[in-house]
């Protein structure tokens, strides 16, 4: 793996709250322009952030997954209105 000197890697968190942010952006994209193909790419967002709170659960980063999790539940409901 190559990182830049002096850069870490992103915890397991903080790669859950990036991940849940971008299903929101997927979602969102999906509300304004209703297609398929960004319907399936919101769900495809959705179920990758699923994974990636879990992890963040699994390694014990509770309180920042706690806070994805909340965010990715209103995102699911927003996308099983459709």
């Amino acid at each position: 793996m190559d990182n830049k000197q002096g850069a870490k890697a992103p915890s397991k968190a903080e790669q859950a709250l990036n991940s849940v942010e971008a299903a929101h952006h997927a979602v969102q994209q999906a509300e304004e322009h209703p297609t398929d193909h960004m319907i399936g790419q919101a769900e495809r967002s959705l179920r990758h952030a699923r994974a990636a709170v879990d992890q963040s659960h699994i390694t014990g980063s509770d309180e920042a997954a706690d806070r994805a999790e909340a965010q990715l539940a209103k995102d699911r409901e927003r996308m099983e209105g459709k």
